[in-house]
């Protein structure tokens, strides 16, 4: 498991090494799990950050922290920005949320934006910006939609803090702040995504 250096408040290098070892078996696989119960399986190589996301509420912030951003590192295209940020999103439970994951947009007790805009909660909503086009697309519990770029900043609302931007970070600017899904929650993607039959 990932914990800190002892007596250090530094996650253990040997943490990411579990991550890549995890990358390495599951590149090209199925993966399995469950969340808050509910099964679920998909390819890996279109959601390579979502078991790192369940898996890393369990472990010190310092290793949140570092899971964190070296799932960042793997986002290359709009799938992977939107599902970075539904498990960053600041929503409770039951409208929608998954707090328990990545602490950064959360502005509940122990989330990171209680009071301002945490930089990685900013860095995941310019991530969505930054890696999604009008006519991208994203598969969701087996659906396909499409991007309708106007309303991505709907979108980030519903899922971010009020301190945070949804706007578009300005043009060529691509965030260098440091700092689940699977209920069929529609009325999130719907925001930004429209289903295509």
């Amino acid at each position: 498991t990932c914990k800190n250096v002892q007596g250090t408040t530094t996650c253990d290098p040997a943490c990411l090494e579990l991550v890549k070892a995890y990358r390495t078996a599951c590149k090209n696989q199925l993966v399995s799990y469950a969340v808050n119960g509910h099964p679920l399986e998909q390819p890996y190589d279109d959601f390579p950050n979502d078991l790192v996301a369940v898996t890393q509420a369990q472990y010190p912030e310092e290793c949140q922290i570092a899971m964190f951003d070296e799932a960042y590192g793997h986002i290359t295209k709009c799938q992977h920005a939107v599902s970075i940020m539904f498990w960053t999103n600041s929503k409770p439970v039951e409208q929608g949320g998954y707090v328990g994951f990545y602490p950064f947009c959360r502005t509940d007790a122990s989330g990171k934006s209680q009071t301002a805009c945490a930089p990685r909660c900013q860095k995941a909503m310019d991530a969505v910006h930054n890696n999604c086009k009008a006519g991208d697309e994203y598969i969701y519990d087996s659906a396909k939609f499409t991007v309708v770029e106007s309303k991505i900043p709907t979108f980030l609302q519903d899922l971010g803090p009020p301190s945070c931007n949804s706007a578009p970070p300005p043009k060529g600017l691509i965030s260098t702040a440091l700092g689940g899904a699977v209920n069929k929650y529609w009325f999130l993607l719907s925001a930004i995504l429209i289903k295509v039959d």
